[in-house]
């Protein structure tokens, strides 16, 4: 499987009041075979997603998707994956405009 065949199963677009927006359904990784991202802790959620909104093949490939989908507490095993965060949301408690 390549990568322009995942994206393609798991983008979907949903009609908004403002317009078409695309997301990156992490459930069909289950039908992909790929793994179930229902027993991952959140956090692994939210880098799965990241992970598929950035797979080029380059800087994020398959191999980085299957180490976060198949990811195990249990093992011992470290690998490291690429995140790349598109937006930063910062709360501010200091009052300075």
């Amino acid at each position: 499987m390549d990568k322009t065949e995942i994206i393609t199963k798991v983008k979907e677009t949903i009609n908004t009041k403002v317009g078409n927006i695309s997301i990156f359904n992490i459930q069909k990784i289950k039908d992909l075979g790929m793994g179930d991202p229902n027993v991952l802790p959140y956090s692994h959620r939210i880098l799965l997603e990241n992970l598929l909104r950035n797979l080029d093949g380059k800087h994020v490939k398959i191999d980085h998707l299957l180490s976060v989908c198949q990811w195990d507490s249990k093992s011992d095993s470290i690998s490291e994956v690429p995140f790349i965060p598109s937006r930063v949301l910062l709360q501010d408690f200091t009052g300075v405009p």
